[in-house]
């Protein structure tokens, strides 16, 4: 509720005040200033905190659900007319792709933006009459008088003392409150301060404490979240967070429990503030286990959580969402769409977790640039979208919170204390360097580990008999696999020499939830791998960027659930999903042939400790006589600090912002442009090294006009000028318009731009081979570093007559092929991105064809894992030409590009793209779907939960449910006991072919109701009444 009604002020002019000013357009709103709070392990709370008691939160402040997010009635829809409008829909699509948003294949489906949220129109106040009314100072201090004879009337209520401290404080009032006078000293001098009391930390412990509606505080207590920490609650109750909606800047080990801080203040925004949430995550497996958590949360509550990640995108777009969960890229995407379309204003929260990512050089400045258009929209316009940033591993966090304008919170709290250790030859010692153990003597009660040079294996089992679990972290994909089947081979040793030790640690092991992993692995389309298959039977695995999604997502579930004891990882999982353990070694200090940086290490290290199961975490890092001295610099370093990547490789990253503001049409004079720069990480960061300069020192302003020469050269911004006016404005070119419906940097652009029209003239559409070329990204370069020439010399000469004419019209040459063949070593860099680039489509359009990945992988020879991912984002690619199409006008080479944004991502022809649009149902049971007769979405969603079970169960291998002769009849009771939840969807439990044809066709309803914004379909009417 408002202020005024929490307050009962009745007809008092301060209620007819903020009536007034709910209408103002919040013009020149400024955040507030940056506070620090720093709180260590064991220290108490600072008794001179703000009070702000539990009624306070729970009672007096809390303002109403808005109702807008309740679910209304809606009428009853025919199966029939769902088709009918499904087919309109598709219709549309294919017959005018240039009216559909630019952006569609990246981030949303064509009626994301389009429907306009109706509001009551209200009169234009302007909001410095309100604030600073100095032209008529008979008014100002009838204002002031006003306000004191309201503060005369709360006076008489029963309840004033409880609340007095937190009236007279401005940062503690409601957000129209505030915008009475956040500048006018006179009016707040009107009560006199009183002393602040101290927190009542207690009361606001539990959750429910919080104003959150029954059915999430019921999801929390299922997830075994009751009660908050100290620092949690400290944090939270800054009134300028929840009542000034102040940016926030925090800081917390890793467990510590940080993202419930930024969960509770989500949910505020989406509950009270009826406004959306943008969450940003590094990476599409830390987005994906996000989403889902948070869909827990919130779904039972009556709001929609989705993810936009490689090529996924939810039905209905972002415009139909309340929590929208990004990786860095679609989050930006997302914030131009809202900037072209004037709707920034629907976001009400922007958080960015690991946000010390900023500083990396491939993707840092797309984080900046988001961030630095959130601020300058919010400064220009006064919009009030607060930023929510948080890390475990902040090193300059003040320059981060003064260009935020934020509030700050650092705590050094771990729920579980963390053991960091360092190993030489068999001495661990502390990470003081002081002497701590010798495992020499202790291998001495473990037999049948003499190979276990480095004592990994004693360390893993060990820690495996106390019934914990271990990572392991390597430097290279192969020393992991090699590495997860030598400690399955020592941990069969031990179980195998009948010893006490031996028999302790098989009682560890599960072997029927080991058997279910397998059966797991089984059922997806890669299958099996051997090598995965050897490690699992004792509990380990591997875990790198050579393995698929779907066996990613299926080895970390099973490691979080228990049925595996030790994974063996590259340092990718330290950034990834959450996955703790008891301990953590760190096989070398050296990555990649080099030492690894700090941040690395303190985000491995930080694996160690499980919250709730654990008392204590160990990290362990194993070094050699040679590199022990890199190992003690690595334990005892600093965190790098934060800088900018906008200037880096002659301001490239800066170009790309200025053609963003500029093309979304937010600024376009040279004083807007400034204004914006002003807003980034590197300006701060200037203004920043500038204080240490001397003063007669000029500041280098000249990076801003380079950039925008670079623009107007190349045809992406032209300079209009009003010789009447005298003023001159930048305007985007189709070109420019083109790079930022796709989000792709200028220079990018512009190697397209010349691709694509060289296509336009010569196209080949005897096969798919060309169109799936140009939709291949240039970033396959990196990704491929090794090639058999003497396999593709092969290829190309069996490639039939259409393929080869492709591969020429491209540039694949007979000359360049003969000198790669020779081994030369200067080769010319351009050439060997082309031939790459045809490798690669060559291998893609084999996928698009349904062919099985284990197929591909054994013809192109490579991992598994890098063909998936060089397919998902060259899907993702796809959308970025498809959009770059549009917005130049050519349509027919939009249409031919568009179809393969699906049909890369999923690897299907294009028959399937509509069954495959819900996330749980395979290429392999899609397929076998729309053999069964079943070919569209609409048609699953209408579907009987029978006759889908029937062609789910044909799909299936078949298993005899009678005894076997090698079994007896307990064996077989068994196996048919497993049998019967034999059906696997990724990232679920196993389910009967039962519950997965009826979870199916749920999914299916539910999509197509998002998908066409209704909200009850009559599902069980046939298609012909």
């Amino acid at each position: 509720m408002s202020f005024s009604q929490s307050f009962n002020f009745g007809n008092s002019t301060l209620m007819a005040l903020e009536r007034g000013m709910q209408a103002d357009d919040k013009e020149n709103a400024q955040p507030g200033n940056g506070t620090i709070q720093v709180q260590s392990a064991g220290n108490e709370v600072n008794s001179e905190i703000q009070e702000i008691n539990s009624e306070f939160f729970r009672d007096e402040f809390s303002y109403e659900v808005n109702q807008a997010h309740k679910p209304v009635e809606q009428s009853v829809v025919n199966v029939s007319q769902v088709q009918q409008h499904m087919a309109v829909i598709s219709n549309q699509d294919s017959e005018d792709q240039s009216r559909s948003s630019p952006l569609n294949d990246e981030i949303c489906t064509e009626n994301s933006f389009e429907s306009e949220v109706v509001v009551q129109e209200q009169p234009n106040l302007d909001e410095n009459s309100f604030l600073c009314p100095a032209q008529d100072e008979e008014a100002s201090e009838q204002l002031k008088e006003d306000i004191l004879l309201s503060h005369s009337v709360l006076a008489k209520q029963e309840f004033y003392q409880e609340i007095l401290q937190v009236t007279q404080n401005l940062s503690s009032m409601s957000p129209n409150q505030l915008r009475v006078s956040p500048n006018s000293s006179r009016i707040r001098e009107a009560v006199p301060e009183r002393p602040a009391m101290p927190l009542d930390l207690n009361s606001l412990r539990p959750i429910s404490a919080w104003n959150l509606p029954m059915s999430i505080q019921e999801e929390y207590k299922k997830k075994g979240v009751v009660q908050m920490f100290d620092w949690q609650v400290e944090c939270l109750s800054n009134p300028k967070l929840l009542f000034e909606h102040c940016n926030l800047v925090y800081s917390a080990p890793t467990s510590a429990g940080k993202t419930l801080v930024s969960e509770i203040m989500m949910l505020k925004t989406v509950l009270e503030r009826g406004k959306k949430v943008l969450l940003i995550l590094p990476f599409i497996s830390v987005v994906r286990e996000k989403m889902f958590y948070m869909q827990d949360l919130l779904t039972p509550a009556g709001y929609r959580v989705e993810g936009f990640y490689g090529g996924y995108t939810p039905p209905g777009g972002f415009e139909s969402l309340d929590v929208a969960i990004c990786t860095i890229e679609k989050a930006n995407s997302i914030v131009n769409k809202l900037m072209e379309q004037g709707k920034l204003e629907t976001i009400g929260m922007v958080v960015v977790d690991e946000v010390h990512l900023i500083s990396d050089k491939g993707r840092g400045y797309i984080l900046e640039l988001l961030l630095a258009k959130i601020l300058y929209m919010s400064r220009r316009n006064g919009l009030q979208i607060q930023v929510i940033t948080m890390s475990a591993t902040l090193a300059n966090v003040q320059l981060l919170q003064s260009w935020l304008d934020a509030e700050l919170y650092i705590t050094h709290y771990r729920p579980v204390a963390l053991k960091e250790m360092i190993k030489v030859g068999t001495v661990i010692y502390d990470h003081s360097l002081k002497l701590i153990r010798d495992v020499a003597k202790e291998k001495e009660f473990l037999k049948g580990l003499e190979n276990d040079s480095d004592d990994v294996a004693l360390l893993c089992i060990e820690t495996l008999l106390e019934g914990c679990s271990v990572i392991v972290f390597c430097p290279s994909k192969d020393w992991c696999e090699n590495l997860a089947v030598q400690l399955a081979t020592a941990i069969h040793g031990q179980i195998k020499s009948g010893t006490v030790l031996g028999q302790r640690l098989r009682a560890n092991l599960d072997p029927r939830a080991i058997a279910e992993v397998k059966q797991q692995l089984r059922d997806i389309p890669t299958g099996l791998d051997a090598v995965m298959s050897k490690a699992i039977t004792y509990a380990c695995a591997f875990h790198h960027a050579g393995l698929t999604t779907e066996e990613r997502d299926i080895v970390e579930a099973s490691f979080k659930a228990g049925a595996l004891k030790v994974l063996v990882a590259t340092s990718t999982l330290s950034s990834g999903v959450n996955l703790p353990a008891r301990r953590v070694l760190i096989r070398s200090p050296l990555f990649g042939g080099k030492q690894m940086s700090s941040l690395t290490y303190r985000q491995m290290i930080g694996r160690a400790g499980r919250m709730g199961k654990d008392t204590l975490g160990e990290s362990i890092l194993i070094c050699n006589e040679i590199n022990a001295r890199m190992g003690r610099d690595l334990v005892l370093s600093d965190l790098q600090p934060i800088t900018s990547c906008l200037d880096m490789d002659g301001s490239t990253h800066l170009k790309r912002a200025l053609l963003e503001v500029i093309s979304s049409g937010v600024a376009n004079t040279k004083e807007d442009i400034d204004f914006f720069v002003n807003c980034t990480l590197l300006s701060a960061e200037k203004d920043f090294h500038a204080k240490e300069k001397p003063p007669d020192e000029e500041p280098d302003d000249n990076y801003i006009n380079d950039a925008l020469d670079f623009l107007v050269e190349y045809e992406f911004v032209r300079l209009q000028r009003n010789e009447e006016k005298e003023t001159a404005v930048y305007v985007a070119t189709r070109l420019g318009a083109a790079c930022l419906a796709s989000s792709m940097p200028p220079t990018d652009g512009l190697i397209l731009f010349a691709e694509l029209q060289k296509s336009r003239r010569s196209f080949v559409l005897e096969s798919e081979l060309h169109a799936v070329y140009l939709v291949t990204p240039y970033s396959v370069c990196y990704q491929l570093q090794d090639l058999d020439w003497l396999l593709y010399v092969n290829m190309w000469e069996k490639l039939s007559s259409p393929m080869k004419k492709v591969g020429e019209l491209v540039g694949v040459r007979d000359a360049f092929l003969s000198k790669a063949l020779r081994g030369q070593t200067k080769l010319d860099y351009k050439q060997m991105q082309i031939h790459k680039r045809f490798y690669i489509a060559l291998a893609l359009e084999e996928l698009v064809n349904e062919t099985p990945i284990n197929v591909v992988v054994h013809k192109f020879k490579c991992h598994r894992g890098m063909l998936q991912s060089l397919q998902q984002m060259a899907a993702t690619f796809a959308g970025i030409v498809t959009a770059f199409c549009n917005s130049l006008q050519w349509s027919t080479l939009a249409l031919i590009v568009s179809q393969f944004k699906d049909r890369l991502f999923f690897g299907i022809q294009r028959d399937l793209i509509d069954l495959m649009r819900i996330p749980d149902l395979s290429q392999k049971r899609a397929r076998a779907l729309f053999d069964a007769g079943i070919t569209s979405l609409v048609e699953l969603a209408g579907a009987d939960a029978l006759v889908l079970e029937k062609v789910l169960y044909n799909s299936l291998s078949f298993d005899s449910a009678k005894q076997n002769d090698n079994e007896n009849a307990e064996e077989a009771a068994k196996r048919n006991r497993n049998v019967v939840r034999i059906f696997y969807i990724t990232g679920k439990a196993g389910m009967t072919v039962s519950e997965a044809a009826k979870l199916l066709i749920g999914e299916a309803r539910q999509f197509v109701q998002h998908e066409i914004g209704l909200g009850t379909i009559k599902w069980t009417q046939t298609q012909g009444g």
